[in-house]
């Protein structure tokens, strides 16, 4: 019965292992999963151990050289297969080791004896060699971690505008892009939006770029706030952009109100009261454009046709 319940076992962590494959591994599931492989160890090792060791009195003395040999080859296949996770390798090898050494040095056969011990010595050998492979991979996860931070921030970085912290030009055209082909496959519809700010220029005359640019800061916070689920971004100087999913044309008109309204309330900048305007213009797909590029250029003439 025992080797039946062991070889149950086996089979069905092996199923265990081969289901899980293809499924997505969190690092939550994942920390679970090597901590129930740490538990394991313990019960599998002393399980299949005891097994062995039991099968030694009933046999001949090629069974006997047959236990001792497959409880060596197998301790060091076990390190071998777990050298990804120390703790486990370290658990087998300790449970199988002071098993192995302590029964066949008291068998009083010097063969057995010195199997003993060469198992043991190739057991901390492979420990020794796993510990080494080991520190490599953490580093060359943490490597890869580094990398990928770094990755991800000079994305963050190409993609945001230093000032305001918003979306800049590149993510603009990008997300465009997106909402362009977006629209196209479901056959909805949305708006693009630019913003011009009026009277900019004289304010950075005046009260210098210092004060110019705490201003643009503090207009995207008011866009930002403003306009919910719409995409809002900085094109760069005192321009903004807008991309309005599901856009109807009375509603961009209304937005359009409340945005220019927004902009002609005072801003108060570095303890001075400065007051400027906008200018906003918007082009919605279907109607006036095929293309991403060719909706912004008529969201750029209806800006200019604003200023007018």
């Amino acid at each position: 019965m025992v080797p039946l319940a062991l070889t149950i076992l086996c089979f069905y962590r092996i199923l265990t292992w081969w289901y899980s494959i293809d499924s997505d591994c969190t690092a939550p599931i994942a920390i679970k999963a090597l901590k129930r492989t740490n538990r394991l160890a313990w019960v599998i090792a002393a399980a299949f151990t005891g097994w062995s060791l039991t099968l030694f009195e009933f046999g001949d003395a090629y069974m006997q050289s047959h236990v001792a040999f497959y409880m060596g080859i197998t301790v060091i296949g076990c390190i071998f297969c777990l050298s990804h996770l120390r703790s486990a390798a370290f658990i087998v090898s300790l449970v199988v080791n002071v098993a192995f050494i302590g029964f066949f040095s008291e068998t009083g056969n010097r063969v057995f004896v010195a199997m003993a011990v060469d198992v043991a010595l190739v057991s901390v050998a492979m420990l020794v060699v796993l510990c080494v492979q080991y520190r490599d991979f953490t580093n060359l996860v943490a490597k890869q971690r580094e990398t990928q931070a770094l990755s991800d921030e000079n994305r963050r970085l190409a993609n945001v505008d230093s000032l305001t912290g918003m979306p800049n030009h590149r993510c603009f055209f990008a997300e465009l892009d997106i909402a362009f082909a977006e629209a196209q496959s479901k056959r909805k519809t949305f708006a693009v939006g630019l913003l011009d700010l009026d009277g900019f220029k004289p304010v950075n005359d005046i009260y210098g770029h210092a004060v110019g640019d705490q201003l643009l800061i503090e207009v995207g916070e008011r866009l930002s706030r403003v306009c919910d689920k719409v995409f809002v971004s900085r094109l760069g100087g005192d321009e903004f952009a807008f991309i309005v999913p599901d856009a109807e044309s009375r509603d961009l008109f209304a937005l359009g109100e409340e945005i220019c309204a927004l902009m002609r309330a005072p801003f108060l900048v570095s303890e001075a009261i400065v007051q400027i305007s906008g200018s906003a213009g918007f082009a919605v797909y279907p109607e006036v454009g095929n293309s991403s590029m060719q909706l912004y250029e008529r969201a750029d003439y209806a800006l200019y046709q604003a200023k007018r």
